[in-house]
């Protein structure tokens, strides 16, 4: 009977490694690529490298034939995910205004983007490389734009964002006349 142990394989930017399956004690057993792609050292081994993985999903299938139980089937998935892009942000950005403000990540060739920061801001949407943000008090705000691939080591990019504090004059028997000011 065909037997993998271990069903699915994880990679990070590795195109070969080491597949397994139960050792055949009656028949033949062979290894083929049914998706992606990879070449097997030794097709007729039931422990064997692939090389030349595709990078995404690449479905890998162990056959085993004998003349009294006919031929099973076993799958083996083996994922390859791309190093995740570099991510970039510009290093300071002035608001001038808590209301109508837009932060810029670079986009991502591989993997996906992640805004976050350390003060309560809102990000209209935390995977989009341009977005609003919102609830933004005065002060300094460090914002990460994180680019992830899979099981690969993601990386970072960090803004500081200063926003001016605004004064308000919420006194309802106050009036303040701009022409009286200099």
């Amino acid at each position: 009977q065909a037997m993998i142990a271990l069903d699915t394989i994880v990679y990070c930017k590795q195109f070969s490694g080491p597949v397994s399956a139960d050792a055949v004690t009656n028949g033949t057993g062979s290894w083929s690529v049914i998706q992606g792609t990879g070449t097997l050292a030794n097709a007729l081994s039931n422990t064997t490298t692939v090389n030349g993985l595709a990078i995404g999903t690449n479905k890998l299938v162990w056959s085993v034939s004998s003349p009294s139980c006919g031929t099973t089937y076993d799958t083996l998935v083996v994922i390859v995910w791309p190093l995740p892009s570099v991510a970039a942000v510009q290093d300071t950005l002035l608001a001038c205004s808590p209301v109508g403000l837009f932060v810029n990540g670079n986009v991502p060739q591989f993997g996906i983007g992640t805004w976050s920061n350390n003060s309560g801001i809102i990000f209209e949407d935390v995977n989009a490389p341009v977005t609003a943000v919102s609830n933004l008090n005065g002060g300094n705000h460090m914002l990460v734009w994180t680019i992830s691939s899979g099981t690969c080591p993601s990386n970072s990019d960090t803004m500081i964002l200063v926003s001016p504090n605004m004064a308000n004059a919420n006194f309802p028997d106050t009036t303040l006349c701009i022409a009286d000011f200099p």
